[in-house]
């Protein structure tokens, strides 16, 4: 991720003060370029004929803004700090500040009480929300307050000169301050960008991953099923009556054309996008189709949900059958022999769900959380590549619904797979 991404919260701890929020960094600048304007004002005011500066709050007011922006700059380049409370504070105490030093530089008559619109400008830019209002508040409190300070005899040139001044400056510190935010919005905007860019770049390589897990997840089992045939036949004496291999050689050509039809799914898949769209379809064609799909040991240890009536739907169709035929070989594996897989369904307001039961061991609850992580199985060693759940799982995170799994020591495991209607494209 761009570094301005990173340090958009504040100071990273270890960094320099280059690494802060940009508004603390303007924000310690003005009050630099503050603390040298207020000086040098108070110097020329105790200059003019009839003006007699208080010099012990002023000089308190002038050191307590020099030591905290040391402090502030000392802190920052060694330890880092959390920027948006430190924002938030250090604009309060400077408004108390300012009240304090215009009160005793004459209040309303001093024409640098526009410096209170400075103020209340940045605190809109960089305070939270919630923050705003006491700010408000506190500034027209400040103002308020500037009504009961003796008046100063200031000559009408002279004050004129003053609020020319006062204006220009307060005018450049909110040009200079909006213009730098300016740029640093454009250069976070440039980042954000990019960042798209490359979480899009990582999407499309994670839906890649994703679809070479799946086909090779289901090439495992044909592949599997051929290994064990054609063992069978090399085991045969050469003189071995063909009625007794052509059985095995029926299955090799079965499973051989399940590999083809899964290849070929993924050809399709490579020349028209990753995953398939959702099509208009019904519970009992998902049935048929999933009983196609099912290895025939599968299917006829499968109860499948009883049909009253068929419901129409609109969903991802092929990825929804791949994923409940890994459902339900997870379910048969998990079962003792001989015992009955049930599948249920359910409508629930725009979303299908279907549940698969199986009669095995169940999971041990230390599992259950981490279950659908990649390579994670609850199978023995050799039995599983630990993607199906992990499958299944990216496959109703995509199209919006859930899997949920629960099971009990003892009592078998219940697989929960949720998957909303979606749009049809026009």
């Amino acid at each position: 991720m761009p570094n301005r991404l990173k340090n958009l919260g504040g100071f990273p701890g270890g960094t320099n003060a280059e690494n802060a929020h940009p508004g603390l960094r303007w924000l310690l600048r003005l009050r630099w370029a503050a603390l040298a304007g207020q000086a040098s004002t108070c110097a020329f005011a105790s200059q003019l004929d009839g003006i007699h500066l208080p010099w012990l709050p002023l000089s308190g007011f002038l050191g307590f803004t020099l030591l905290s922006n040391m402090f502030l700059h000392h802190r920052s380049r060694r330890e880092g700090i959390h920027a948006g409370s430190w924002i938030s504070g250090l604009l309060g105490i400077d408004t108390l500040v300012l009240t304090g030093m215009l009160w005793f530089t004459g209040g309303t008559t001093n024409p640098f009480t526009l410096f209170f619109l400075l103020h209340l400008a940045m605190a809109a830019v960089l305070v939270p929300r919630s923050h705003m209002w006491f700010f408000l508040l506190l500034v027209v409190a400040g103002a308020l307050v500037q009504t009961t300070s003796p008046p100063w005899p200031i000559a009408p040139r002279l004050e004129r000169i003053g609020n020319l001044a006062a204006l220009a400056l307060v005018g450049t510190s909110i040009a200079y301050f909006v213009a730098n935010l300016r740029h640093a919005l454009e250069s976070q905007e440039r980042d954000l960008g990019e960042w798209r860019h490359r979480a899009l770049r990582d999407r499309q390589f994670a839906s890649l991953a994703t679809l070479a897990a799946g086909v090779a997840h289901e090439l495992a089992s044909p592949l599997g099923t051929i290994a064990v045939a054609s063992a069978d036949l090399a085991s045969l004496p050469a003189d071995t009556p063909s009625d007794q291999w052509r059985d095995d050689a029926l299955l090799i050509r079965s499973e051989v054309d399940r590999c083809r039809r899964i290849l070929d799914r993924l050809g399709s898949h490579t020349t028209s996008g990753i995953g398939d769209g959702p099509v208009r379809t019904s519970l009992s064609q998902i049935l048929a189709a999933l009983s196609e799909a099912l290895h025939p040991s599968l299917s006829a240890r499968l109860v499948p949900p009883r049909l009253e009536r068929d419901v129409q739907m609109v969903l991802p169709e092929a990825p929804l059958i791949q994923s409940l035929v890994t459902l339900v070989k997870n379910a048969v594996e998990a079962s003792p022999e001989g015992r009955v897989v049930d599948m249920s369904f359910r409508r629930e307001a725009n979303d299908s769900v279907f549940t698969v039961r199986d009669r095995g061991e169940g999971i041990p609850p230390d599992l259950l959380p981490r279950l659908g992580e990649p390579f994670l199985s609850t199978k023995g060693p050799g039995k599983g590549m630990g993607l199906g759940l992990f499958l299944v799982r990216t496959f109703a995170d995509r199209c919006g619904g859930t899997l949920k799994v629960t099971s009990r020591p003892g009592e078998g495991t219940t697989a929960e797979l949720r998957v909303p209607d979606a749009e049809m494209g026009s």
